[in-house]
């Protein structure tokens, strides 16, 4: 009879089985982790659309109330001159309206005046990079237009 044999140890079958399933784990998670970073890049994306429209929707709507009237939009609105026919609007990153320095968010209003249309172009940005842009047109009767110019 022959020597008995040495059987080869449990433990490092283990070991080797215990690596493989550390090794899947963690790349399962750095996946969810990118996942994750992705969903909430596209959540706040969404969330500064989804704002820019509402805010230049409300301009636009104040426009056509004020009948295309600068003054009386820049001060519903409590804009500032950013040159002659443009006045502007800043938001911080929530939102509220704010000085230009704590901006993140800024509405543009362009006016241009071809009688007896006032139109006016709103573009929503974000540190310079358009968010939302829209055109809009409202027609005033001659009596007013010479009121409010």
């Amino acid at each position: 009879m022959g020597l008995p044999r040495k059987r080869g140890s449990k433990s490092g079958l283990f070991l080797i089985e215990l690596m493989i399933m550390i090794l899947f784990f963690s790349i399962a998670s750095a996946i969810c982790i990118q996942l994750f970073v992705k969903a909430n890049l596209i959540s706040n994306d969404s969330r500064d659309l989804s704002m820019a429209t509402d805010k230049a929707q409300i301009a636009a709507e104040y426009f056509k109330s004020t009948d295309g009237s600068e003054t009386k939009l820049k001060k519903l609105l409590g804009a500032e001159n950013l040159n002659e026919n443009i006045i502007v609007v800043y938001y911080d990153k929530n939102w509220v309206a704010c000085t230009p320095d704590n901006s993140a968010y800024s509405l543009h209003i362009k006016f241009t005046h071809p009688k007896p249309l006032i139109s006016a172009h709103i573009t929503v940005m974000r540190h310079e990079q358009s968010l939302y842009e829209l055109d809009i047109k409202t027609h005033i009767p001659p009596t007013i237009a010479d009121e409010t110019r």
